[in-house]
């Protein structure tokens, strides 16, 4: 069991903290943000609080296990308290149970020094007592224990009865009406003559045997039925006051002993000043008496110095060395020095201010509250109903100013201001003296003429067009007939066309040679003429036909010389070498390093939607898998994916 101080913050150690698919792999990311239940339960009333704003954190090198820093909140109550924990999808539910004990019994078990449990003795002198734990309960104090303060002082018992006082010291004041006349046993004040002294209210009879009272009455008397010697007002007046025996008054704090200075009668040479009586006699003893009247008359001179004057000054209009104390009216003449504060106005000039500076007279400046200095006209009225600038009039008011007024060092006035005194920066040649990499030489050798003379973007979409369709055509080279792994070598092509000539030439020179030979009078013309018969000569093709059988040769190898001609129109231009041909690395290269983003999808299971969930964005939201195109915003394709709770999460991939 694990105890926890009343009204204490404490941490507490939550564990062990296990996954929910195996039950003992070590759990080292709860967190109560997340967390389905998350809650303490106070057994005393069965409130249920919840932990989820309270610090909950991994304790270091100790996987599975949190320290729970609880507050106040949940200490305050006294009782059992469990702790729960439940994240259904990441560990087993966590419990922890609490003891909450009162201040008392905790640091008599684990404070500094601490004693131990209780035992049944008596309480020692330094020991806490809850005077809520005490009620109803029997105190009992052995031999020589003093109670604490917590339970002696009369404020803390406010309820329930002593039983038997032995010896009671140190009573308290009795209030008004504590003790009654039930309350006094009867002849309990027998024999004590002057226990009314001083009261009032009562009612004092003569009886037989009273006889001549020495002591005072000072009471009331009702009736006096004979008083003899009676002393009139006036006598009892002349006799007190005309009274000059020094002797006669030496009881301290009385009125006649007040009224003598060292046994000086008043007025005369040393005792009290009296007008009129002792005015050229000099005052050698200290006023330690306030004069709460006014003086109206003048003083016409002070040759002495005057100590101190300790109580207040209404007003001084004459000169003054120095005030120690506070001022609370007006000082209409010049101050020497001032230590203390003044509470009213200082007319005249103030050589210096010790205790005031410049900050801090403008820090109490713009401390001061607005409400109390609203008068019209006045600037608190101005602030109070004044509003923010915009941003707008803000940055307008800034990029208006004049620089020559922010010219210090280090500001961002001085740095335009050099900026600006620094040469007008489109006069410097480009490429100049720009290292490489730099704008100025990045522009200088690149903008080598006017802009208007490059290729307008109408013209580079074109381009870009022409150079698609290359792409598309070139793609189907090698699929389409045999492809370009079927073409002829340029030295077959070579030897082909000179084959061609040649025997192009001999049909040329051949026909040529028939056409002599049978024109008339020819070789064989004659020779048909010697040996053929006329429907011999008959049956030899005429020129017309001869013409036509050729043209109709001639247009057969017309035709593969087309063919042959549309293959060789496919070999790059001069020089016409295989080399320029690109090769089935380069056109792999060509196609593995193609951006994604110039080319047309139409297909949806398609190489390029493949490799965009490797290359491109990728989100999960709820069983929804959405891939993105090249941009990262628009969507390629989706799927829904599905999930186990509590399955082991992919962390990586190794493949052999």
């Amino acid at each position: 069991m694990f105890f926890v101080r009343q009204g204490a913050t404490h941490k507490l150690l939550i564990g062990p903290v296990v996954a929910v698919a195996n039950g003992y792999v070590p759990v080292t990311t709860l967190d109560l943000s997340t967390a389905d239940e998350k809650a303490a339960i106070l057994h005393d009333n069965g409130t249920v609080v919840s932990i989820s704003a309270y610090t909950f954190a991994a304790v270091t090198s100790a996987d599975g296990y949190y320290h729970l820093t609880l507050q106040s909140g949940i200490t305050n109550t006294v009782g059992h308290v469990t702790i729960v924990i439940n994240d259904d999808s990441l560990c087993l539910p966590v419990k922890a149970e609490y003891t909450v004990i009162d201040t008392v019994a905790y640091d008599a078990l684990f404070a500094d020094g601490a004693t131990g449990a209780f035992t049944g003795v008596a309480l020692a002198a330094d020991q806490a007592v809850n005077a809520t734990k005490l009620a109803g309960q029997t105190i009992t104090a052995a031999a020589g224990v003093t109670f604490p303060t917590s339970v002696a002082s009369p404020t803390n018992i406010t309820a329930g009865t002593i039983t038997t006082v032995t010896t009671l010291t140190n009573l308290p004041a009795i209030t008004s009406n504590w003790l009654t006349a039930a309350g006094i046993a009867a002849g309990a004040l027998d024999g004590k003559g002057n226990w009314n002294i001083g009261k009032t209210g009562y009612a004092l009879t003569a009886t037989t045997g009273l006889g001549n009272q020495t002591a005072n009455i000072t009471g009331t008397i009702t009736t006096a039925t004979s008083v003899t010697n009676q002393l009139t007002a006036a006598q009892i007046a002349t006799g007190v006051w005309q009274d000059a025996t020094a002797g006669d008054f030496t009881t301290a704090s009385s009125i006649g002993k007040a009224l003598y200075v060292a046994n000086v009668v008043p007025g005369a040479a040393g005792g009290h000043f009296i007008a009129g009586t002792n005015a050229a006699t000099s005052i050698t003893t200290a006023l330690t008496a306030n004069i709460t009247g006014n003086l109206s008359g003048s003083v016409g001179s002070v040759t002495g110095a005057v100590g101190s004057v300790t109580g207040a000054v209404g007003s001084v209009t004459g000169a003054v060395g120095s005030v120690t104390g506070n001022v609370g009216g007006n000082v209409t003449g010049s101050v020497g020095s001032v230590t203390g504060n003044v509470g009213g106005n200082v007319i005249g000039s103030v050589a210096s201010v010790t205790a005031l500076t410049t900050a801090n007279i403008a820090d109490a400046v713009w401390d001061e509250t607005i409400a109390g200095h609203a008068a019209a006209g006045s600037t608190g009225e101005a602030l109070a109903g004044a509003t923010a600038p915009s941003a707008a009039s803000v940055a307008d008011a800034v990029w208006d100013e004049v620089l020559s007024g922010h010219l210090t060092a280090g500001t961002t006035g001085n740095a335009l201001n050099a900026a600006g005194s620094a040469g007008d920066p489109w006069s410097t040649a480009l490429p100049g003296a720009y290292g490489a990499g730099t704008a100025g030489k990045l522009i200088g050798d690149n903008v080598n003429a006017t802009i208007s003379s490059r290729a307008t973007q109408t013209s580079v979409d074109t381009i870009d067009g022409i150079v698609d369709s290359i792409l598309v055509d070139t793609a189907e080279i090698g699929t389409a007939g045999a492809g370009l792994t079927a073409l002829a070598t340029a030295a077959n092509l070579a030897t082909v066309a000179g084959y061609l000539d040649t025997e192009i030439a001999a049909i040329l020179a051949d026909t040529n040679e028939l056409q002599t030979d049978w024109a008339n009078g020819g070789r064989l013309d004659l020779i048909l003429d010697a040996r053929a018969s006329q429907t011999s000569v008959d049956d030899v093709p005429t020129n017309a036909e001869l013409a036509t059988a050729l043209g109709t040769a001639d247009d057969a190898v017309l035709a593969q010389v087309a063919l042959v001609k549309a293959k060789t129109d496919l070999i790059p231009a001069a020089p016409a070498a295989v080399g320029d041909i690109p090769t089935a690395t380069a056109n792999a290269d060509a196609l593995l390093n193609r951006d994604m983003s110039a080319v047309s999808d139409t297909n949806a299971r398609s190489p390029l939607n493949a490799l965009r969930f490797l290359r491109n964005k990728w989100s999960i939201s709820g069983t929804t898998l959405t891939v993105t195109k090249e941009d990262d915003s628009a969507s390629a394709w989706t799927s829904t994916v599905a999930t186990t709770p509590g399955a082991d999460p992919v962390t990586g991939n190794d493949p052999a």
